[in-house]
């Protein structure tokens, strides 16, 4: 007996097989009478080969049998005997379609077919029901019909942060009620704010929020003294969203005066399945963070309480001081949200911070005003030594660019500088390396004419290094250094 049509070459008649069944996959009736022969059966291609073949390719392997020469299986008559299991045939050219005569499971109506990957959104339930933040997962129980009947269930986790987030679609009553709790929520954690009262504003916080941070900011001192310089007045609740993927958040929009100034701030709020009062504020998500080494040995003080370094330290809404009380030379790089102040203690130099800050915004090591100030005097100080020095060695001037590199005569050297400088070219930073020291990259050029040692005039003109400026014990104290890469 020759092959069977599936073990033969991929070029061999594979059409015509490719959708055919098994003897045991047939219908019942064709066990009692042989259907009419189709196209798509196998025959004998000696019988048709005075027959012009639409496809005349060369035949290779076994013949087909003949199938008079020997009963076909599914013609015997009787029972079907049990099939043993046969090599899986090889794919066909087109999917053929599935045989699905086996009765399908029952599938709840309220749930989707889905793929393996994907899970069922889940329904909207009482409230309170469990929290989780951006990134955390929900799992929904699937179930896949296959060809056949078969049935695969699995656990598939729908993450908040993509595309296929399940989505909770509220009543109009839910909303409603979700809305009032969230605007309550948003009231009483500013009453705390506006009475001073640190501990009533944090009954609306969630202890894990906080969880690790720094609490030297949420005190009622620091909550006093910042009320005390911008009051925070009329608070209002002028909008709220409830997360469509995470019904247990929500964002709010709180206006309110602030030292006078009307003023937006959106609040994040979460709903929490073990607290007594349901939803709480975030207030860690913009917290502070002076990190090092940008500020080693600097001490950061906020309203008197100085603040740890590489720790997120979160704030009530207000107006903060921040100064370095070792560094009264430095404060914060001035952007949206901080800008230079003074104390309304002691009138000293401060970073005056409205918190919270926008996206945009972010904490940096810069200059005080008086630090500046003291930097411009001391290197237009020290500009004026070198121009007004008669000698053929400049202090100011580049190594080996003094007018004594070109043979001029100690106390003959007249120098002017090559363009006169305001303040305004003068913008220190403080060195990576050293945080007492602010240096300036400037460009200071000065001209000279001297008498050289063959007799005759000379002249050119000296560069400077960059001036940097020492801050500590003393007054400060202006050298000339050349820039490296490390600095």
């Amino acid at each position: 007996m020759g092959d069977f049509p599936w073990q033969k070459g991929p070029d061999e008649d594979r059409d015509r097989w490719g959708s055919s069944r098994m003897p045991w996959q047939r219908e019942s009736d064709d066990l009692v009478a042989p259907k009419e022969e189709s196209s798509t059966e196998p025959r004998d291609r000696a019988a048709d080969a005075g027959a012009a073949d639409p496809d005349p390719r060369p035949v290779s392997g076994p013949s087909v049998p003949d199938p008079g020469s020997e009963p076909q299986p599914d013609l015997e008559p009787g029972p079907v005997p049990e099939p043993e299991p046969l090599p899986e045939p090889p794919q066909p050219d087109s999917e053929p379609e599935p045989d699905l005569a086996v009765s399908m499971p029952a599938v709840d109506k309220t749930t989707r077919a889905a793929k393996p990957s994907q899970a069922a959104a889940a329904p909207h339930t009482a409230k309170r029901d469990g929290r989780a933040k951006p990134g955390a997962r929900i799992g929904a129980v699937i179930v896949v019909l296959l060809a056949g009947g078969g049935v695969v269930a699995g656990f598939a986790n729908a993450s908040g942060d993509g595309d296929d987030a399940p989505s909770y679609e509220l009543t109009a009553e839910e909303e409603s009620e979700l809305t009032a709790e969230v605007a309550n929520t948003v009231l009483g954690f500013f009453d705390g704010v506006v009475a001073r009262d640190a501990e009533q504003a944090l009954a609306y916080v969630d202890p894990d929020d906080i969880e690790g941070a720094s609490a030297a900011l949420l005190t009622d001192e620091v909550l006093a003294a910042s009320q005390e310089r911008a009051p925070i007045e009329n608070v209002s609740v002028t909008n709220i969203e409830i997360d469509p993927d995470y019904r247990f958040h929500a964002t709010a929009d709180a206006e309110y005066l602030l030292d006078g100034e009307q003023t937006t701030t959106s609040i994040d709020v979460w709903e929490e399945s073990s607290s007594d009062t349901g939803w709480s504020v975030r207030v860690d998500d913009r917290a502070l963070m002076f990190s090092t080494p940008t500020f080693d040995d600097l001490r950061p003080v906020v309203y008197g309480a100085e603040v740890a370094l590489d720790v997120r330290t979160p704030l009530f809404p207000g107006v903060y001081e921040v100064a370095f009380a070792e560094a009264p030379h430095l404060s914060l790089v001035e952007m949206s949200g901080i800008e230079a102040g003074t104390s309304v203690d002691d009138g000293s130099d401060v970073a005056v911070l409205t918190h919270p800050l926008g996206d945009e915004s972010y904490i940096d090591l810069g200059v005080s005003r008086a630090g500046r100030a003291a930097y411009v005097d001391a290197v237009m100080a020290g500009i004026d030594t070198c121009v007004a020095s008669t000698s053929a060695e400049n202090p100011c001037a580049q190594s080996g660019g003094s007018a004594a590199g070109r043979g001029a005569t100690d106390g003959t050297v007249a120098r002017t500088l090559d363009e006169e400088l305001s303040d305004l070219d003068l913008d220190p930073r403080p060195l990576l390396d050293d945080s007492m020291k602010l240096r300036g990259i400037v460009l200071i050029a000065a001209k000279y004419e001297a008498t050289c040692e063959d007799g005759e005039r000379c002249s050119g003109t000296e560069y400077f290094d960059y001036p940097v400026v020492e801050f500590g014990s003393g007054s400060p104290r202006v050298t000339w250094e050349a820039v490296d890469s490390s600095s």
